[in-house]
């Protein structure tokens, strides 16, 4: 199956947009530099974790993380690891509570505390500046 009009139809070349259900690629035709670009549509990857520690890597950035554990889990960030603006979400699945911790010369700011509050809770880390992150969701002291 080949590229077909986004939302069925075309009404000018300012905004013409072609999708491949397929792929999932998207053309858009960009008037201002006259030429089609491609844009692939972009899915959230999950990291699906299901022991009681678990330390962030470079592939975590943007992605859900998942913890899945009946016994309480820490989620360490590393030092000196990501970009400032990386951020990821982390989400309990299980009934163990997940506590963030900063590893050493790493803060993580959260209010009022950096846990996630109960299974199913769900939060954002994000990193606001050189080893300095911002926790915010659903948490507990």
């Amino acid at each position: 199956m080949g590229f077909s009009p986004a939302g069925g139809n075309i009404s000018g070349a300012d905004d013409v947009a072609l999708n491949n259900p397929a792929t999932g690629d998207i053309l858009l035709y960009d008037s201002i530099f006259n030429k089609w670009q491609n844009k692939q549509q972009q899915r959230t990857i999950i990291n699906a974790q299901t022991s009681t520690s678990y330390t962030l890597n470079l592939n975590d950035a943007g992605a859900l993380i998942t913890f899945d554990n009946a016994g309480a889990v820490t989620l360490t960030v590393p030092q000196n690891v990501f970009a400032v603006g990386d951020h990821m979400i982390i989400s309990q699945f299980g009934t163990g509570q997940v506590t963030v911790a900063g590893a050493s010369g790493v803060t993580v700011h959260a209010t009022p505390g950096p846990k996630l509050f109960d299974q199913w809770a769900t939060a954002e880390l994000i990193m606001t500046s050189s080893n300095t992150w911002l926790l915010v969701g659903r948490l507990t002291a």
